[in-house]
């Protein structure tokens, strides 16, 4: 059955999401009104945290009793609050025994629907990787970018590059040099950011793309390709590899020289360990993972993604496979390999928005310390993209997406959760606004899970 908490919302914040199902689009002149003793969106010059507790995520520490300055969605002034007056025009948000830290990163997402867009927000991802991409979505990029969308920040691959008779246009492509440089030529022209390789590439042909993508300054990401070792990936100079992709093909006595390569190498693993989750039984009680699901997926998703309750009995050990990637985790940790929070949302059992703190318990599960699983989600997530300037710490002139919580993260990860408030480029939203949007995004009376 369903597990879903019902909410009702009235005032002007329904009005403002009423337009943005009916139009696509939040416009930036639509002010956010109060409702109650709600907290409104703030149009003011500038945003004052006051008294507050700042994680800035540069190391593992916390600098106590902060105000945080921020002005045209970057984080002007920040320091101890005797010695920062706020400006005359500031909003000032009390955060007296509240912890201010960055936004989060899902490294790995597949955004097709725009409802993920602020269902990542309501949930204080700030910045997402998409990793199919598609004309629309280089269109959410560009109107988020222009302040006419609400959304995180999005850095997207192109579509995913295979062959498979699917993609017949590129196989042939891909055998030259010269083709696979006409591929990857376009794909920039477009403006993606990555280069996306996938399972079914002959070892030409991925060397071939990978080749013209340095060639051009494009990282290339995905899986390990199936007629290929990890090895061989890793010593292409692969930026990123998925889901563990290629480990796992090897020999155990091989493992710790592809672990070493891939330090030396300096390539990111992004994990997505929430993925085996899927398999876990539906028989019993909702899960805390299917109970967010439930509520937040279309029923027409959701059906795809379950399996027969008895399908542990049919040779699917859960538990073996989930410590043997979880050893995998923290084999590379432990060896300093760079490691990034993502969750494949929407594939099964992780729900947008809502999986990042699922993927933050495994991380912890798995050994990291919960400064070393926000740190995947946070300033690693900006080193990979080459943004540490302007992403994943608190700090003065860094982009001002920032969470601001109720307890302590780096005491329990799971009080990422406790959200006072999110905010995106400079825009604030408050639990109650927060709360209001995730009421908006689901309909109790409509079994699809969505306003379609």
């Amino acid at each position: 059955m369903l597990c879903r908490q019902q909410k009702k919302c009235t005032g002007g914040l329904f009005l403002a999401f009423v337009l943005f199902v009916a139009t696509g689009c939040l416009p930036i002149d639509l002010p956010f009104r109060p409702v109650g003793n709600e907290t409104p969106q703030v149009e003011t010059g500038a945003i004052a945290f006051m008294n507050v507790n700042v994680i800035p995520m540069d190391s593992e520490r916390i600098l106590t009793d902060q105000i945080v300055i921020v002005r045209d969605g970057i984080i002007a002034r920040m320091g101890p609050s005797p010695s920062i007056q706020p400006p005359t025009d500031a909003y000032v948000i009390d955060a007296q025994g509240q912890f201010l830290m960055p936004g989060l990163a899902d490294m790995h997402v597949h955004l097709r629907e725009e409802h993920y867009l602020l269902l990542m927000l309501a949930n204080g991802v700030t910045t997402v990787r998409n990793m199919a991409g598609t004309p629309q979505i280089l269109e959410w990029r560009a109107q988020i970018a222009a302040g006419s969308r609400l959304g995180p920040q999005i850095f997207t691959a192109g579509p995913f590059l295979d062959e498979v008779p699917m993609y017949d246009e590129y196989n042939k492509e891909f055998e030259t040099p010269e083709g696979a440089a006409r591929v990857v030529a376009a794909q920039k022209a477009l403006g993606y950011d990555f280069i996306k390789v996938y399972d079914g590439l002959r070892p030409s042909s991925y060397l071939n793309i990978v080749r013209a993508a340095q060639s051009v300054n494009m990282p290339v990401v995905g899986h390990a390709p199936d007629a290929m070792t990890i090895g061989q990936v890793l010593a292409a100079g692969q930026r990123s590899i998925e889901h563990l992709d290629g480990y796992f093909g090897i020999y155990a006595e091989e493992l710790p020289a592809a672990i070493a390569l891939t330090v030396e190498k300096e390539v990111w693993n992004c994990p997505t360990l929430i993925m085996l989750q899927r398999f876990e039984a539906i028989g019993g009680p909702c899960t805390e993972v299917q109970q967010e699901i439930l509520a937040y997926v279309p029923e027409w998703v959701r059906d795809s993604w379950y399996l027969p309750k008895d399908f542990p009995e049919h040779g699917y050990e859960y538990a073996a496979t989930h410590a043997a990637y979880c050893q995998l985790v923290r084999n590379l940790h432990e060896a300093g390999a760079h490691l990034l929070l993502g969750t494949d949302a929407p594939e099964p059992c992780a729900a947008p928005g809502f999986s990042v703190y699922h993927e933050l318990q495994n991380l912890a599960d798995c050994g990291l310390t919960p400064f070393e699983a926000l740190q995947t989600a946070t300033v690693e997530a900006a080193r990979f993209l080459r943004r540490r300037d302007e992403l994943g710490t608190v700090a003065p002139g860094q982009r001002a997406d920032l969470i601001l919580l109720a307890a302590n993260p780096l005491e329990d990860v799971r009080n990422v959760r406790q959200q006072v408030g999110v905010m995106v480029h400079g825009q604030w939203f408050s639990r109650a606004q927060i709360e209001m949007m995730l009421a908006e995004l689901v309909r109790p009376e409509d079994t699809r899970g969505w306003h379609r």
